[in-house]
C-alpha cells in the first residue's frame, strides 16, 4: 500500500469516527427528551397487547422448523397457567421466551418480575422474596414489598439460573409454591397469592437432578410444561433471519441508514459455532452496523474479523447497551487509525499526531492504552 492510500484510509478513519461520536450524541440527546420514570416504563412496558407480543414471538426466535415447532409450544403453554421450564445454554433467548409467555397470558396486564436467587446472598433472601414491616429489624425503616407481594396480585415470577438456587433457597420457595401464601418479616400477618412460576435453566435437567442440585420435589412443581431451546448453531437456518432482524433494529437506533448484508456474509455466519448464541450474533451485528453506518457495504471481511474476535471465548456475551458498543466501536477505529498513522509516519509519533489531528500526549496515552508501542 503507498503513501497516497495510507493518507486516504486514515481520512476515511478519521470521518467514520466523526460520524460515530455525532450518531452517539444525537442518541444520548434523544433519550434525554423521551426520559420516562421507571414506574412509568413498567406500566408501559406492561401495557403492550397479545398481538405485539405475538409479532415479537414470530420476529425474534427465527422461522427454521425447529423454531416454528417451540413457537407453538409457547403460543399453546401461555394461554394456560402451568409453571414452565425454559432450558438451554446461555444466549439463546430464555428471558425473552419468558416475557412472552407472559404477554401471551392472561395475566398480561400484571406484573412481571425476573429473580436470579442464586446471586441472593441467604441473610437477604427472605427480605428479598417476602419484603418486611418498618421496624422488621435493624435498619429496616420503612416498609419494603418483597417479589411475590409484587406479583401476588396475579403477576408472573420469573426464576432465572434456577440451578444457582442453593438448598436453603429451594427449601424456602418451595414451602410458597405449595401453600400459595407467605407474611413479610416483622408482620404475623399472612397474605395468600396468585402467582405465575416461569423458571430457567443453562444446564440439561436430567443433569441437574443426577446431581442433586435441584430437589426433586421443586422441579416437579416447577416443571408442569417444559420447553428446550436449542442452541443457535443446531438452527444455522435462522441466522440469516434473525441477523437481519437486529441489523433492522441497528438501522433504528443509530437513527441512520445501514448497508444490507450479502448472501456471502450469511456463509460466514452460518460456519461461526456461536458459543453465545443469538446474543452473541446480536451484539456482533449491532457492533458491525454501529461501524459501517453510513461507510460501506458490509463485506464478509468485515464480519470475519469481528468473529475472529470472539472466537474460543468463554464469555457469556451479555446483551450490551448500545452505548457501550458504540465505545467499542469507537475504539476500533481509533486503534486502526493509530496503527496505520504509525505505519505511515514509520513510528514517528509526533508526526503520527499531527496527522490524526490529535495532541501529542493524547497518542502517547492511546498507544500504551492499545499497546501499539
Amino acid at each position: 500500500m503507498d503513501n497516497s492510500d495510507l493518507l486516504s484510509e486514515i481520512k476515511e478513519l478519521r470521518e467514520r469516527l466523526r460520524n460515530l461520536e455525532l450518531s452517539e450524541e444525537k442518541r444520548i440527546s434523544a433519550e434525554d427528551r423521551l426520559q420516562v420514570s421507571e414506574p412509568e416504563k413498567f406500566e408501559r412496558e406492561q401495557g403492550k397487547p397479545g398481538v405485539e407480543a405475538e409479532l415479537s414471538l414470530g420476529q425474534m426466535l427465527g422461522t427454521s422448523g425447529k423454531m416454528r415447532e417451540i413457537i407453538e409450544q409457547i403460543r399453546r403453554i401461555a394461554k394456560t397457567d402451568f409453571t414452565v421450564l425454559l432450558q438451554g445454554e446461555t444466549g439463546v433467548g430464555k428471558s425473552f421466551v419468558a416475557g412472552i409467555i407472559h404477554k401471551l397470558s392472561p395475566r398480561a396486564n400484571n406484573p412481571f418480575i425476573k429473580i436470579d436467587i442464586g446471586t441472593i446472598p441467604e441473610t437477604l433472601l427472605e427480605s428479598e422474596l417476602f419484603g418486611y414491616e418498618k421496624g422488621a429489624f435493624t435498619g429496616a425503616d420503612k416498609k419494603r414489598k418483597g417479589i411475590f407481594e409484587l406479583a401476588a396480585d396475579g403477576g408472573t415470577v420469573f426464576i432465572d439460573e434456577l440451578e444457582n438456587m442453593t438448598p436453603y433457597a429451594q427449601s424456602r420457595f418451595l414451602t410458597v409454591i405449595e401453600e400459595k401464601k407467605f407474611h413479610p418479616l416483622g408482620s404475623s400477618e399472612t397474605r395468600d397469592i396468585d402467582v405465575r412460576i416461569i423458571s430457567a435453566t443453562n444446564k440439561e435437567i436430567k443433569e441437574a437432578l443426577a446431581g442433586k442440585t435441584i430437589r426433586k420435589d421443586l422441579f416437579y412443581r416447577l416443571s408442569e410444561f417444559i420447553v428446550t431451546i436449542p442452541p443457535l448453531r443446531e438452527r444455522v437456518d435462522d441466522i440469516p433471519f434473525l441477523a437481519q432482524k437486529f441489523l433492522a433494529e441497528a438501522e433504528v437506533k443509530l437513527n441512520a441508514p445501514v448497508k444490507k448484508f450479502s448472501e456471502e456474509i450469511f456463509e460466514v455466519l452460518k460456519r461461526y459455532p456461536w458459543p453465545g448464541n443469538v446474543r452473541e450474533l446480536r451484539n456482533i451485528v449491532m457492533r458491525r452496523a454501529v461501524l459501517m453506518s453510513q461507510i460501506h457495504s458490509i463485506k464478509p471481511g468485515d464480519m470475519e474479523f469481528l468473529l475472529a474476535d470472539t472466537q474460543g471465548s468463554t464469555e457469556s456475551f451479555d446483551l450490551l447497551p448500545l452505548k457501550e458498543l458504540t465505545t467499542m466501536a469507537v475504539r476500533d477505529v481509533e486503534k486502526k487509525a493509530i496503527r496505520k498513522a504509525l505505519e505511515l509516519t514509520k513510528g514517528n509519533k509526533s508526526k503520527a499526531a499531527s496527522l490524526l489531528q490529535i495532541n501529542y500526549k493524547t497518542l502517547l496515552i492511546k498507544i500504551q492504552e492499545y499497546n501499539l508501542s
